[in-house]
């Protein structure tokens, strides 16, 4: 009878903590519609969602890089360092072109779980190690 009730009590906090994310990412979409409604810069859009992101990944760091011809730039990234930023900044597309310019040339999504064993990434082996981050996506 413990056992039941112990495994019920896990439940129902499994169930609360759903409950807790559902409610944030629909208060987030809110926000997000809201700000649209009322014309908000896209910057500020872009990065309120950034910041969801995050939210709903804890651990995580965001960042929203743009197409711009064949290269990639800086969009809203709260989290990340300037430095890391800059070094994004302006990195052409391809599919040997770490994470995000590897998506941007292929139009899909494009998931790494070591960017240190990865082939997409052999050309920027620098920026997990100078920054600390395994993976990507």
């Amino acid at each position: 009878m413990l056992e039941r009730i112990a495994e019920l009590e896990r439940s129902l906090e499994s169930e609360r903590r759903e409950r807790r994310r559902v409610e944030g990412l629909l208060s987030a979409e809110r926000q997000i519609l809201l700000a649209l409604g009322r014309g908000d810069p896209s910057e500020e859009v872009l990065e309120t969602l950034t910041r969801v992101i995050e939210d709903q990944l804890p651990g995580s760091q965001a960042s929203l890089l743009l197409l711009e011809g064949d290269r990639l730039r800086r969009g809203p990234a709260p989290s990340l360092p300037g430095e890391y930023l800059e070094l994004l900044d302006g990195l052409r597309i391809g599919p040997r072109e770490g994470s995000c310019g590897s998506a941007a040339a292929l139009g899909q999504s494009v998931l790494v779980e070591d960017v240190l064993e990865d082939p997409r990434w052999v050309r920027y082996l620098d920026f997990p190690r100078r920054f600390g981050f395994r993976a990507c996506w």
